[in-house]
């Protein structure tokens, strides 16, 4: 019989380097940082993935494809689930419990979040841009 906890893997050290574009690592739960950021993948040829912990925003000017951000944009944790670009990710703010859709423009190595929103897009979860914002999220998207 196998172990029940097969799935659930537990990582600190999670590799910087971001997965190809269109992939993810195999399925799990994935927990880092310092505020027990949790990522769960289900399935495999499809599923979901779903990110519980903390919420940040980024304030560069290109993403992955060398576009240019924009309001609505968004950016995962690239090593652990890298979704293919413009791919829409549903993301709440549980604080105030505001859900709003992005579009995967970016990937980086979100050391302490689960998601990174680009400048004002924070404002579609209700929070006021600043250079730095943090918040509790949880976002998923589909594949």
């Amino acid at each position: 019989m196998p172990d029940q906890k097969e799935n659930a893997i537990t990582t600190n050290n999670v590799s910087l380097q971001a997965l190809p574009r269109g992939t993810r690592k195999s399925p799990g739960t994935y927990t880092y940082g310092a505020h027990d950021n949790e990522i769960k993948i289900s399935g495999t040829f499809s599923g979901y993935v779903r990110g519980t912990g903390r919420g940040t925003n980024f304030t560069d000017t290109y993403g992955e494809n060398s576009n240019i951000l924009d309001k609505g944009d968004c950016a995962t944790k690239g090593a652990i689930g890298n979704p293919k670009f413009g791919t829409e990710i549903r993301v709440r703010n549980t604080d105030n419990d505001i859900a709003a859709n992005f579009y995967k423009a970016d990937n980086g190595s979100l050391p302490d979040a689960v998601i990174d929103i680009w400048k004002t897009g924070v404002e579609k979860v209700g929070l006021s841009w600043a250079s730095y914002v943090s918040f509790s999220a949880r976002y998923s998207y589909d594949f």
